[in-house]
C-alpha cells in the first residue's frame, strides 16, 4: 500500500485548513498514495480552551460538510482519507478521526478514549470520551485507530493489539515550543518510548503530527512516520518539515 502521511500546516481558520487538506490530498494521489493520512484536529487545531461557549463552536458533525467534502475528493481520485476533528454530537464535544473510503464514505468514527485533549476539570456533560475501538474493513484491509496519548495507556493499547488489524491511525497534535527543542528530545528520549508503545500494540502504524505555530495552543512540532509493528522505523518526514512522507508500506 502506498501512503501519504501529512504533517498538516494548521491556522485558525477551518475553511483554510479544509483547502489545505484537499490540496495536499490531490498531490499524494498524483503520487500514487492509495490513502492519505492527516493529523489530530487538523480542521481546527486542538485550540480549544475548556470554555464550551468557546470550543463548542469548534465541533463539527460526522458525518456533515466537512467528511462531504473531503468524501468527494476521495471518491473523484479513488482514494483513502484519514484525519481528525473535534466532533459536535449536539451539545457534547468529542476528540475524533474518521477514516473515509474510495468511495467518499465514513467507513470509521473513533472517539478518543483518554481525556488529554482537555483539561481535567472540564465539564463532563460537555466534554465526552469514548469507549470503543471500532475496526474499518476497506479494500486496503482492516483499519483501528487511535489518537495521540491512546497510545500511552494501556488498557486501550492491549484492545487495539486484540484487534489483530492490518493498520494502525494515529494522527496526533504533540506539541514543543521550539522545533529545534523538539527534534533533540525526539532523537534522545521520545523516539524509543513511542517505538515501546508501537511494538505494544504490534501493528504496523501511520504516525502524523500536526504542523502549527505557537499562537495555536501552543503550536505542533510536526513529523510524520511510518512504524513497523515491532516499532522499528520504516519511513520519516523529519520534524518541522512542510511537505508529504510518501511510503510503501507493508504491515509486517
Amino acid at each position: 500500500m502506498r501512503v501519504g502521511l501529512v504533517p498538516l500546516e494548521v491556522q485558525p481558520r477551518l475553511s483554510g485548513n479544509l483547502v489545505r487538506m484537499i490540496t495536499w490530498a490531490n498531490r499524494v494521489a498524483d503520487e500514487g498514495a492509495q490513502l492519505v493520512v492527516f493529523p489530530e484536529a487538523c480542521l481546527t487545531g486542538l485550540v480549544n480552551d475548556n470554555e464550551p461557549e468557546h470550543d463548542l463552536p469548534l465541533g463539527l458533525p460526522v458525518p456533515g460538510p466537512a467528511t462531504d467534502v473531503l468524501g468527494r475528493v476521495a471518491r473523484g481520485r479513488g482514494i483513502h482519507i484519514a484525519f481528525g476533528l473535534l466532533e459536535r454530537d449536539e451539545d457534547l464535544l468529542f476528540d475524533t478521526a474518521v477514516l473515509l473510503d474510495d468511495r467518499g464514505e465514513v467507513v470509521l468514527r473513533y472517539r478518543r478514549i483518554t481525556g488529554g485533549w482537555h483539561g481535567p476539570l472540564a465539564d463532563p456533560a460537555v466534554y465526552g470520551q469514548g469507549y470503543d475501538l471500532p475496526v474499518a474493513e476497506t479494500s486496503l484491509g482492516r483499519f483501528a485507530c487511535l489518537l495521540c496519548g491512546d497510545l500511552f495507556d494501556d488498557e486501550v493499547a492491549d484492545g487495539a493489539r486484540d484487534l489483530a488489524v492490518d493498520w494502525l491511525l494515529f494522527p496526533l497534535w504533540r506539541c514543543v515550543d521550539d522545533n529545534a527543542l523538539a527534534a533533540r528530545l525526539w532523537a534522545e528520549k521520545e523516539e524509543g518510548v513511542y517505538a515501546e508503545r508501537v511494538a505494544r500494540v504490534g501493528c504496523t502504524t501511520l504516525m502524523v503530527n500536526a504542523l502549527a505555530d505557537a499562537t495555536m495552543s501552543g503550536g505542533s512540532f510536526g513529523g510524520a512516520w511510518v512504524r513497523a509493528p515491532d516499532g522499528s522505523p520504516q519511513a520519516e518526514l523529519q520534524i518541522g518539515e512542510v511537505g508529504a512522507l510518501l511510503a510503501d508500506v507493508g504491515t509486517g
